[in-house]
């Protein structure tokens, strides 16, 4: 009797058992075990009812879809040759705007770009009345006011707010947050910006107002009175000096000198500010308000009309004369 041949053929059952495996597969096998798994080929055993696929096929066939690219006539469409674009196919690839493109309400008499924007702002404001007189016109001269201001702003001898103003102060000290190399780079930009305030003027947005501007007392101080007044006032009055090393209102202490030292001597040094109001006292500081007329605190860096006034009344100056720095030493 002849034996029937066996079939290498998978039954209808073995079938539809396959159908069923891959509900188990992702049953059994986690993201993780998929990953450390080592797929084997798809294999089936003749003598057994069992069909194991391809996980990595299995795998593959119930991940979601690859990306679709988007096509033309031609097939694929590519941006000059580039990555393929899963935009759409009108899509334009970005460009930052061109500012000078740029049409502001359609008026020439306002800034249209950068440039115009700085132009503006840059646009001279105040110009103290003494003009050029005592400006530094050579690299040598400036580097002189350079190394003194440089020396005021580091020098921590003779601080009159330190107990107030510490951490300002300590900023200032070997191993502090200001090196030389800050400090020296600060004053140049400082003298830079005392002989453009008196050859073109100041720029700063703070002199539009006229409440803001200084008086005649402080316009009237030549450069080198003014470079004297700022010196003293950052080389006693560390709280200043670390606003100037911020980069902040540097023009606003210039302009403002004088009323500057005279506004900290007030709050930090009372007694040194009343000693000026004094007559009576003398003093190596022998510069005399009245008494009867403080200067108010409307600005720190403004002097008022009525106490300028009166100060060239007391020490006997004519109107836009000012007083030597000479009395301060």
């Amino acid at each position: 009797m002849a034996m029937p041949k066996c079939s290498t053929a998978p039954s209808s059952f073995q079938f539809l058992l396959f159908l069923q495996l891959p509900n188990h597969l992702a049953k059994r096998n986690s993201p993780q075990e998929a990953n450390n798994s080592t797929p084997s080929r798809q294999t089936f055993h003749p003598s057994s009812t069992s069909y194991l696929p391809d996980p990595a096929a299995a795998e593959s066939r119930y991940n979601p879809s690859p990306p679709r690219y988007p096509f033309g006539e031609t097939g694929p469409l590519h941006l000059d040759g580039a990555e393929e674009s899963f935009g759409e196919q009108d899509a334009a690839p970005y460009a930052p705007p061109n500012s000078e493109a740029v049409d502001i309400q359609n008026s020439d008499a306002l800034p249209r770009n950068l440039q115009e924007a700085l132009q503006h702002l840059r646009t001279p404001k105040w110009i103290p009345i003494s003009g050029s007189h005592s400006v530094p016109h050579t690299a040598q001269d400036r580097l002189e006011y350079v190394n003194r201001v440089a020396d005021a702003l580091q020098n921590v001898s003779s601080v009159l707010d330190g107990a107030v103003n510490w951490r300002q102060m300590s900023r200032f000290l070997d191993g502090g947050v200001w090196t030389r190399e800050d400090v020296y780079a600060t004053a140049h930009v400082v003298v830079d910006m005392a002989v453009r305030m008196h050859t073109i003027g100041a720029v700063s947005m703070t002199f539009k107002d006229p409440d803001m501007q200084p008086d005649a007392t402080n316009a009237g101080l030549t450069f080198s009175d003014r470079m004297e007044w700022f010196c003293m006032l950052v080389k006693e009055f560390k709280g200043a000096a670390d606003v100037i090393m911020h980069g902040r209102d540097i023009e606003e202490f210039l302009a403002g000198a004088l009323s500057s030292q005279l506004g900290y001597e007030r709050r930090y040094a009372p007694e040194i500010y009343q000693a000026r109001r004094n007559p009576a006292q003398q003093s190596h500081r022998q510069f005399i308000f009245p008494a009867s007329d403080p200067i108010p605190t409307v600005s720190p860096y403004i002097l008022a009309e009525q106490a300028s006034a009166r100060l060239q009344a007391v020490l006997g100056l004519q109107p836009g004369q000012v007083p030597n720095p000479e009395f301060l030493k």
